[in-house]
């Protein structure tokens, strides 16, 4: 079928070169001819012009044809060679079936294996959702534990700092209260120095004071005289 249609485009191209060699040779006649035969010179060309057209139409669609044999012819090579490749395979896929046709617990212990492996699947996906959830639990918990111990732990800061502000301020009224009891005892000190010597003075006033009485009161005294 593929080396007729060769022939048979030749042939449809040869019909029609001949017809454009004919339509050239009855427009050069008709060119020659009278003016009285430029009528019938008309009506030939629109004929011969007609004819063309649609011989360009049959070599367009016997180029279609050809391209939709060679396609054909592509796919026919392509079921040839999947056909022998499946002759190739045949045995061995027989092989393989009496194979399992003698083994029937071999199809049984791949469905069980299968349907364990399905099985540990679920269980490992199931295990991992849970162990998702323990750590995101865990993980909360943590965070909420570091920020309470965060917050005792300023607040911690909060009165160590504020007991150091007061032991500092203590330790500078123990030095001022030091530096006032010095002062203090000084004065006191000052105060007793001050009591004892005006006690001397008025111990001294007194003694003299009764030196002199006694005096006088012997000069009184005259003799021979009541």
């Amino acid at each position: 079928m593929a080396t007729s249609t060769p022939c048979v485009a030749t042939a449809a191209a040869a019909e029609s070169q001949e017809l454009v060699d004919c339509s050239d040779v009855c427009s050069v006649k008709s060119a020659r001819s009278t003016h009285s035969l430029a009528s019938t010179h008309s009506i030939h060309k629109s004929v011969s012009q007609t004819d063309v057209a649609s011989i360009n139409q049959e070599q367009l669609k016997l180029l279609e044809l050809q391209d939709e044999i060679k396609e054909l012819t592509h796919q026919r090579d392509c079921l040839k060679m999947e056909f022998q490749q499946l002759n190739e395979v045949k045995p061995i896929l027989a092989r393989s079936y009496s194979k399992t046709a003698a083994h029937p617990n071999l199809t049984q212990k791949v469905q069980h294996l299968e349907q364990k492996n399905r099985q540990l699947h679920a269980m490992m996906k199931q295990q991992q959702h849970h162990s998702e959830q323990i750590l995101e639990r865990i993980w909360i918990q943590q965070r909420s534990e570091i920020a309470e111990l965060r917050n005792q732990l300023d607040a911690q800061n909060m009165i160590i700092a504020d007991q150091a502000s007061r032991l500092a301020n203590n330790d500078q009224l123990v030095r001022e209260l030091y530096v006032e009891n010095g002062r203090l005892v000084a004065q006191v000190q000052r105060l007793e120095q001050q009591k004892a010597r005006a006690t001397m003075l008025q111990l001294s006033q007194a003694t003299s004071a009764g030196g002199h009485c006694h005096a006088g009161q012997l000069s009184g005294f005259v003799p021979g005289m009541p």
